[in-house]
């Protein structure tokens, strides 16, 4: 069905954006822009993407304008879709298939993205979307963005909205830190869905090692955590997530 489907926006539509289903590439940059935000853009050659729907491999182009080196992998169902990437991008890796598919093996990647994967109604897409979001979580080591439509336009039964509070208790039950962005549109959201990786660093592990070996470092963390932070080249984001990690190493050894 979903085959069927991009396949006709992909012979019937001139414009790429509207090929893979956007009505206009503003709203494309602007989706790229916040998939890119679950920390994509970090300064290393050595990060890794998974695109998941990657249609035409735009996002690929959005990345390489903003000075992305890493390794970035894009999967489609439509070979069209699939072909169409491979000639623009000759220097990423695509690969037909469906991520679902229990025969695919495919390697663990830093970041996993899916763009609009769950945009069009099928008969099954709460149990598609609850399946895929599982999987891509499997496939990343740091974290995971996706999107779904939040408001649906008039006369468009075609589209699909998921229960807000059906995606929370999925997002709840992958993982303790996730974040929910519906700023840039008022009809969709996106959530990042982050492992603790996303949060190691050189640094972090520093830090753990001192806090570990000297009980009194943490009571002065907690009154001044912003020249901590400063020290370690940390975040507070970083520093607020280290404590359940030290607890956890202080755990394992006693």
């Amino acid at each position: 069905m979903l085959r069927r489907t991009y396949r006709w926006l992909w012979r019937e539509q001139d414009d790429p954006s509207r090929q893979v289903g956007w009505m206009d590439p503003l709203q494309q940059y602007v989706s790229f822009e916040i998939l890119a935000g679950v920390g994509v853009l970090c300064d290393s050659t050595e990060i890794s993407v998974l695109d998941v729907g990657c249609g035409l491999g735009a996002f690929y182009g959005y990345l390489r304008e903003r000075g992305f080196a890493g390794h970035y992998t894009g999967v489609d169902l439509v070979p069209e879709l699939i072909g169409d990437a491979c000639a623009r991008y000759p220097q990423a890796t695509f690969v037909r298939a469906d991520i679902l598919d229990p025969a695919l093996t495919l390697e663990l990647y830093d970041y996993v993205v899916a763009s609009g994967l769950f945009d069009y109604r099928t008969p099954d897409s709460a149990e598609r979307l609850s399946r895929t979001v599982r999987r891509l979580f499997e496939l990343c080591r740091r974290g995971v963005a996706w999107n779904v439509l939040n408001v649906l336009p008039p006369d468009r039964d075609d589209l699909y909205r998921a229960d807000p509070g059906e995606l929370l208790a999925l997002c709840e039950a992958l993982t303790p830190w996730f974040v929910v962005r519906g700023d840039y549109d008022t009809h969709a959201l996106t959530f990042y869905l982050y492992k603790r990786d996303h949060f190691v660093e050189e640094g972090l592990y520093r830090l753990a090692g001192r806090l570990y070996l000297d009980p009194q470092a943490r009571a002065e963390m907690a009154q001044d955590p912003l020249r901590w932070a400063a020290e370690y080249g940390l975040t507070l984001q970083q520093l607020n997530v280290l404590l359940p990690l030290v607890d956890d190493l202080q755990q394992a050894t006693d």
